[in-house]
């Protein structure tokens, strides 16, 4: 696809049956400080049977300035959603945003400044997760669950560390280079899964001669719903297990000596956290923070080592 010369960047929202919410994320990119017609909205909707298209649909007509683009993605899972979108995007640049979050106004031009000014030039631009709530949260329950932050300073990232994928800028020939979204990991549907843009990160890491890749700035600032359900220790717990179902598929795709080592400190990570549990709580935070802090890590192994074992089990994410 021919891209327009003008086109920096393109952000792509993929969407599955959240059309009240969707609304809120495509205003918060319509009112970017960046010059409208240097970006395009891409919006995959993933399978949505709401009136997720006529929710774009409206918004292309109320703002005809702004390039918001459609696309029908039918196959189930966000990593081809966010595929889809990266091979459709026209701009040089991609970046997305989920679609129950909101962008900074600034979000899009900063992240422009810092490929354009930083030296060396990083190949991935990312920033903070700022979460919030769509009613108070449980007062055991830490922002730090669903937040991402590196820091209040700017730094490049020491090699392991990786962006959320709903907060990083990157060049669209760079994310087809190392390979895009895992496709067999990740959100499909109402299925729990996550991991879809860890592959990418560990892949740069892996084959990259480069040091300094991945480039934080904390004005890099993105907003992320936590609505009820994800404040339950039920989903943290169910959250930790699906995690550890996913780095086992990516690690399926290691050789069988780097598996085993990776099993074994599996087991032995598992040993140790059932060890942690006989300790009492420590009460400068509820039990229920004690309960996820204490047995995450154990539904972490045991989603590895049950995928590993060939049980694969699909996790429903309410």
């Amino acid at each position: 696809m021919k891209r327009n010369s003008n086109m920096l960047l393109s952000v792509i929202i993929c969407t599955y049956n959240r059309s009240e919410l969707l609304s809120q994320a495509l205003g918060s990119l319509i009112c970017q400080t960046l010059e409208k017609k240097s970006y395009e909205i891409v919006v995959v909707n993933n399978g949505s049977t709401d009136n997720t298209s006529d929710v774009v649909r409206s918004v292309q007509r109320r703002y005809k300035n702004h390039i918001i683009n459609l696309i029908e993605e039918k196959r189930l899972g966000l990593g081809i959603a966010r595929n889809t979108g990266l091979l459709r995007a026209k701009g040089k640049y991609v970046t997305f945003l989920d679609d129950d979050a909101k962008a900074d106004p600034n979000w899009l031009q900063e992240s422009l400044r810092i490929f354009e000014n930083i030296k060396p030039v990083p190949l991935v631009v990312g920033g903070q997760i700022i979460p919030f709530y769509s009613r108070q949260k449980p007062p055991w329950f830490s922002d730090r669950y669903e937040a991402d932050f590196k820091g209040n300073k700017s730094r490049y990232l020491h090699k392991g560390e990786s962006f959320s994928g709903s907060n990083m800028v990157v060049e669209k020939k760079t994310l087809l280079q190392y390979g895009g979204f895992e496709e067999n990991v990740g959100m499909k549907g109402n299925i729990l899964s996550v991991g879809e843009e860890t592959g990418f990160f560990e892949r740069v890491w892996d084959k990259s001669e480069l040091e300094k890749i991945f480039y934080y700035c904390p004005d890099l600032k993105v907003y992320h719903l936590v609505p009820p359900n994800k404040t339950r220790v039920v989903y943290r717990l169910k959250r930790y297990f699906v995690s550890g179902q996913s780095s086992c598929v990516r690690y399926g795709k290691k050789k069988y000596t780097e598996r085993l080592i990776y099993v074994s400190k599996s087991i032995g990570f598992l040993i140790l956290s059932l060890i942690k549990i006989i300790f009492p709580p420590v009460y400068s935070f509820s039990f229920q923070g004690w309960i996820v802090e204490r047995l995450g890590p154990v539904a972490w192994c045991l989603g590895f080592l049950s995928h590993f074992s060939g049980l694969s089990i699909k996790v429903n994410q309410s």
